[in-house]
């Protein structure tokens, strides 16, 4: 009895009868587990992703999909292959195969830390480690959700995955260029589909010099660092080619320097620790205190020493300006398999079971709010209400267009790029939504505007507020009517929306 695994102890019986050898089986593999528990998850997810209306963001980057290019304004074009990938290149288009990507790169990036488990923990050889990591990586907030949801990060992580599973062959022995060649891809790939993962490039690059590793392999140094180039090659073309836009974006994103606070970096800390589980934080400080004493080209080094590394640069930028809160949330990839390994030898076993179920509750418990509401939230702590009404809204606006006597001759624009994408994805045929003012919220549709294909033309044009109404009047020869599109909407975000019909688009301003 005393080699059963604490995870899941055996039931008492007040009677003398003998657990089935298959059910004693059953619960000693774990690696059996581990590929069910990966399965289930994304077997329940293919199945979820249906019951969330799709977000502003992931119909803003289905958007990209529709407009394949080298780069976008925020970011690189990781996301809208993914998306045209599985839309089938755009053929079949549903708020299912524009998330499909999500729940297979997520079940994806679990196999691949399975894989790095076994590599960096070969004395267990039962996989716990395996299995444990999962449970972690599943109880955390901003992991379960990328499962869900098509964003910038679920990409990521599964690129950041590949390279980290790429490096522990590197650190482990003496590894073949083949192996640098394909970690610094791998790596270039992650930071294409976001770029807050360049940051892993001079953290392993450091690591190497911390490990003593860089005497031995300057020529695949330099290996690792072509390929890392090479894969970045489409996103440093885009930005040639629109004078660096990406670039002046992160500046702004950044925000203004000022005085220095410690506001900004306990708001930082306060939500690394609601994103990942706050009691898994003692088992995080314990499992990168102990593998960063090893010091040396060890796995474990490694993956405290990139924790460290690239978490400690949003440290510094919080002490005088505002981190969004899933900038860093990458970094602690490395520790989920730490603190997994960890969990194998510490004496506070119970503990440490009851802080991922908690996380796992937790998860489960936003799960059910974001499909079925089963809690009463205030509009503004809800944010898939911002999504919300956007179907029966088209819908709406369809029925408008409909009734005006030219509806053939007629485009469609929006101000901010949400609304323009969500409008675009719910309206019959899916048609191009415009955004023909200059401004910040404009986005990626800044370099769609077609100016000369669209004058004389006439629009109509969703907005919300006044004077939304008003600047873009300054477009067209005149407003002919107004539609109160959003009134009966029955969701609240949607419910401000109106429609306006503007005559004959003058061009640019």
């Amino acid at each position: 009895m005393e080699n059963f695994p604490d995870l899941m102890p055996l039931p008492t019986f007040s009677f003398d009868f003998p657990l089935p050898p298959c059910y004693i089986k059953c619960i000693m593999n774990y690696k059996k587990a581990s590929l069910f528990l990966a399965a289930g998850l994304t077997l329940f997810r293919l199945f979820y992703i249906n019951n969330l209306p799709l977000l502003g963001d992931e119909a803003y980057y289905w958007q990209w999909s529709r407009h394949l290019d080298f780069g976008y304004y925020e970011q690189g074009p990781g996301i809208a292959f993914v998306i045209w990938l599985f839309t089938l290149f755009g053929s079949i288009t549903s708020v299912f195969t524009v998330r499909l990507g999500a729940v297979i790169l997520s079940f994806f990036t679990m196999l691949l830390v399975l894989s790095i488990c076994r590599r960096i923990y070969p004395e267990d050889k039962e996989e716990k480690s395996g299995f444990f990591a999962l449970l972690l990586i599943n109880s955390a907030v901003v992991y379960a959700a990328g499962a869900v949801l098509m964003m910038h990060d679920t990409v990521m992580a599964f690129f950041y995955a590949l390279f980290l599973r790429q490096a522990v062959i590197i650190a482990a022995a003496p590894a073949p260029g083949r192996s640098w060649m394909l970690a610094g891809l791998y790596l270039g790939f992650g930071v294409i589909s976001k770029y807050t993962l360049a940051i892993i490039f001079p953290a392993f690059i450091l690591f190497l010099f911390a490990a003593g590793g860089v005497r031995n392999n300057v020529k695949r140094m330099l290996v690792f660092t072509l390929f890392f180039i090479l894969a970045l090659l489409p996103v440093i073309y885009w930005n040639l080619a629109n004078d660096f836009a990406s670039v002046k974006y992160l500046l702004i994103r950044k925000g203004s320097s000022s005085a220095f606070t410690f506001k900004y970096f306990l708001e930082l800390i306060g939500s690394q620790a609601g994103l990942n589980s706050p009691l898994l934080i003692p088992f995080f400080a314990a499992a990168a205190r102990n593998s960063f004493k090893r010091r040396g080209p060890d796995p474990k080094f490694l993956f405290s020493f990139l924790f460290v590394a690239s978490f400690a640069p949003f440290i510094l930028l919080s002490l005088n300006n505002r981190v969004e809160a899933n900038w860093p949330a990458f970094t602690f990839l490395p520790l989920f398999i730490l603190a997994a390994g960890f969990s194998i030898t510490t004496a506070k076993k119970r503990f440490f079971h009851f802080a991922y179920s908690f996380g796992l509750i937790i998860t489960v418990i936003i799960y059910l709010q974001a499909a079925f509401g089963i809690f009463p939230l205030p509009e503004r702590s809800n944010p898939l209400l911002k999504a919300s009404g956007y179907k029966e809204l088209a819908a709406r606006a369809w029925k408008a267009k409909e009734s005006l006597p030219d509806a053939k001759d007629i485009f469609w624009a929006a101000r901010h790029y949400q609304a323009a994408s969500l409008l675009a994805f719910h309206l019959p045929g899916r048609p191009d939504v415009h955004i023909l003012l200059s401004h910040e919220s404009s986005k990626n549709y800044r370099f769609w505007r077609k100016f000369s294909e669209l004058e004389s033309k006439n629009c109509l044009y969703l907005w919300s507020e006044p004077w939304e109404n008003y600047e873009m009047s300054e477009f067209f020869e005149r407003l002919d009517s107004v539609h109160e599109i959003g009134g009966a909407v029955s969701e609240p975000s949607a419910r401000n929306m109106k429609l306006s019909y503007f005559i004959s688009m003058k061009g640019a301003k």
